[in-house]
């Protein structure tokens, strides 16, 4: 799915609002993006679709750049560090390939 012409520093665009609706009727089993800022710009945004829709509607979230799979007990990891560390507002933009490059997921 791609949004042309929308801004990805919100959700209010059309492929998003229909991916959202997709993982929620159980429609999707992953979301893969090339990186994790092409799901949203927002660091917000992006946690709230990952821990808020994708994973609770069993929907597995794989950004292949930083090598975070949440269908494996170390990508939910990797997640609920990036959330905590997101609010307490010290988390920068290389932190997630600091944190993944500890260890290989493939």
């Amino acid at each position: 799915m791609a949004d042309p012409g929308f801004s990805g520093s919100n959700l209010n665009r059309p492929q998003m609002q229909r991916l959202i609706a997709d993982v929620q009727a159980g429609k999707v089993s992953a979301v893969v993006v090339y990186k994790l800022d092409r799901l949203s710009r927002s660091q917000k945004d992006a946690l709230y679709l990952i821990e808020d829709i994708f994973i609770p509607h069993n929907a597995a979230f794989v950004s292949l750049n930083e090598n975070i799979d949440t269908g494996t007990p170390y990508g939910r990891a990797v997640i609920g560090i990036l959330s905590r560390k997101s609010n307490t507002g010290v988390l920068c933009p290389s932190t997630p390939k600091r944190l993944v490059s500890l260890g290989k997921m493939w």
